[in-house]
């Protein structure tokens, strides 16, 4: 006696749900899904009551679970992508980022991956891939490895234009900071420089924002030469020792004070550069004073190393750095006698070892300790 419409219905519905439950647990992480409209699939996890995968719609970021008893047919999978490191389905940045490769592939003219299969448990409604149209094709294995060959391609393609993108996108926000913040301090008015703008296009330094804005606000006018290359040299000089430097020392009252203005400065500087997410401007150092002080001053090579923790070499190379500097303040300083300061300063400087070693080789370091 054929069974009932009303209980057959049932029993075919269960068969139906116990093949997408096999089909939905064969799955792997990545696999795009042509069952769920529009395609998607992330993440597949075997619970108590049955199989949940987590996925992705290609217009959306957010991920939505689909448990087995929403469908009642096998899946078919119609490509895989490859889904970003760490793995972190929870994260927003990795959510995008899956989205976005998603969207990217072509999935409308993938093969589904049950042809490349006998099993039949992931396949256009169970069928195995013998029953596929084109699996006579002699030449489907090559056809398939030429599909896997343009997928990874294409993953590659993506990924780059991924990469490009993010740096495009750092790039454009750093020029944009950048630009806000020459603008707040003076040296832009709109897309023209200032007078200020001018100094600062013209000095060359790892920190030359802070070199032109103390130049541009008088704290390099009114010293002497030597005082000058004590408080210039705070720009130029690092202290790279494991140990801690000593305390600083000025060998003058204007000294101290305009020191002590520029490491003010300074801390505004890069306070205002880390608000803008940019990389702060390395702050003044002071240890090289006393000695760019007294060379420049007259002192003696020996008497001037006395007390410091530096060789020969360095000693020159600190000096040529800091007199590269001083020659750009004697050009781009606007009070004359800031200018004339600065040049003096350099000549000054540019005695003993120090021109003997730029003779021998403009490049070389280390000269003076022989």
């Amino acid at each position: 006696m054929p069974e009932p419409k009303s209980a057959a219905r049932p029993g075919r519905r269960a068969r139906g749900r116990d093949a997408a439950s096999d089909a939905l647990g064969a799955l792997r992480p990545g696999d795009v899904l042509r069952r769920w409209p529009p395609p998607g699939g992330l993440s597949v996890s075997h619970r108590k009551g049955g199989v949940r995968v987590q996925g992705h719609r290609r217009r959306s970021s957010a991920p939505r679970v689909l448990d087995d008893d929403e469908i009642a047919e096998p899946v078919t999978v119609l490509a895989r992508i490859e889904l970003p490191e760490p793995y972190d389905p929870r994260n927003r940045t990795f959510q995008r980022h899956v989205a976005s490769s998603l969207r990217k592939a072509n999935v409308s003219h993938q093969l589904p991956k049950a042809m490349a299969s006998e099993s039949p448990g992931v396949g256009s409604g169970g069928r195995r891939a013998s029953a596929l149209p084109g699996a006579a094709c002699p030449d489907l294995r090559r056809h398939l490895d030429a599909a896997a060959a343009r997928d990874r391609l294409r993953r590659q393609v993506d990924e780059l234009d991924r990469r490009i993108g993010e740096r495009s996108s750092s790039l454009g926000r750093s020029f944009e900071a950048t630009e806000q913040l020459l603008e707040a301090r003076g040296f832009l008015d709109g897309w023209s420089l200032t007078e200020r703008g001018e100094v600062l296009a013209r000095v060359f330094h790892e920190s030359d924002l802070l070199v032109a804005t103390a130049i541009c606000d008088g704290l390099l006018d009114d010293l002497s030469p030597a005082e000058l290359a004590g408080v210039v040299s705070t720009f130029t000089y690092e202290h790279r020792s494991k140990e801690a430097p000593p305390p600083p020392w000025y060998p003058s009252p204007a000294v101290r004070e305009r020191s002590v203005a520029i490491e003010r400065l300074a801390r505004a500087i890069a306070d205002d550069e880390e608000r803008a997410g940019l990389s702060p401007t390395r702050r003044p150092d002071p240890t090289f004073l006393p000695s760019a002080h007294g060379w420049a001053a007259g002192g003696s090579f020996a008497a001037v190393l006395a007390d410091e923790d530096l060789s020969g070499g360095d000693f020159v190379r600190n000096v040529k750095v800091l007199i590269d500097l001083l020659r750009q303040v004697a050009m781009v300083a606007p009070v004359p006698g800031t200018r004339a300061s600065a040049g003096a300063a350099a000549e000054a400087l540019l005695r003993g070892v120090v021109a003997a070693s730029s003779e021998v080789d403009p490049g070389a370091e280390g000269v003076a300790a022989r």
